[in-house]
């Protein structure tokens, strides 16, 4: 990927989109998605949202993120979700350890208002 010129190629999209299809979301791969998707053009839209569904997958993408800057977190979080604006909605929505996960990542991306209030 780093080889790729991201101004002037395309190959980094279907290269992305055919990994993520054969190899899904899990410990092993996620590290090469994010590096991935973090090369993708801003017209690369695949439909990977469900692969991102799951609590581990959602873990696995924040331990990812932890320590980048906000900018490079908000724009995985637009090509997964549509943007840090969906994501605090659908972490509005979901319940238990999914939704504080989900509200982790809407904070690393540098959303801190959308911090809920825990219990207690």
């Amino acid at each position: 990927m780093g080889m790729v010129d991201e101004e002037h190629q395309s190959v980094q999209d279907q290269f992305t989109t055919a990994f993520l299809e054969k190899y899904g979301v899990c410990a092993e791969t996620v590290s090469a998605l994010v590096t991935c998707m973090r090369h993708c053009s801003d017209s690369w839209r695949p439909k990977m949202k469900t692969a991102w569904e799951s609590e581990e997958s959602i873990g696995l993408l924040l331990a990812q993120v932890r320590g980048r800057e906000s900018h490079e977190v908000q724009r995985l979080l637009e090509l997964i979700w549509g943007g840090v604006d969906k994501l605090a909605a659908a972490a509005a929505k979901a319940k238990g350890v999914k939704a504080d996960l989900l509200t982790e990542l809407v904070e690393a991306a540098g959303n801190r208002q959308s911090r809920r209030r825990l219990p207690g």
